[in-house]
């Protein structure tokens, strides 16, 4: 192998192992927001049975299970994700950031 090629190679596994710290430090803003939420929502507020805050909740839920679990596997498969696609799966994050500032405004501003 050249030298070239060798760069190359070193570069793609750089650009991985960069991803995969972005990829945990986003997973670890997305459950403290989505705690965040459910310390406000449940505990501090407190609702009863069908109070529109438990309404909230269950549904910032289910979009954030959904979320954690596509995180989750993109974690898992980063090692072998083209760069290409690794730009996508920063796009992903992006998109999961936004999500948790919208819940954690959601749940304490509004």
């Amino acid at each position: 192998m050249n030298q070239e090629q060798q760069d190359r190679v070193n570069s793609q596994k750089t650009a991985r192992q960069v991803f995969a710290i972005i990829s945990y430090l986003q997973f670890s803003i997305h459950l403290i927001a989505y705690f965040a939420s459910f310390m406000k929502l449940i505990i501090i507020e407190g609702g009863g049975y069908y109070n529109f805050r438990i309404l909230v909740f269950i549904g910032i839920s289910i979009i954030s299970i959904l979320l954690f679990l596509a995180s989750i596997l993109l974690i898992k498969r980063s090692i072998r994700l083209s760069i290409k696609r690794l730009v996508w799966a920063y796009f992903f994050h992006a998109i999961v950031l936004a999500w948790s500032l919208f819940i954690v405004k959601v749940s304490y501003f509004m």
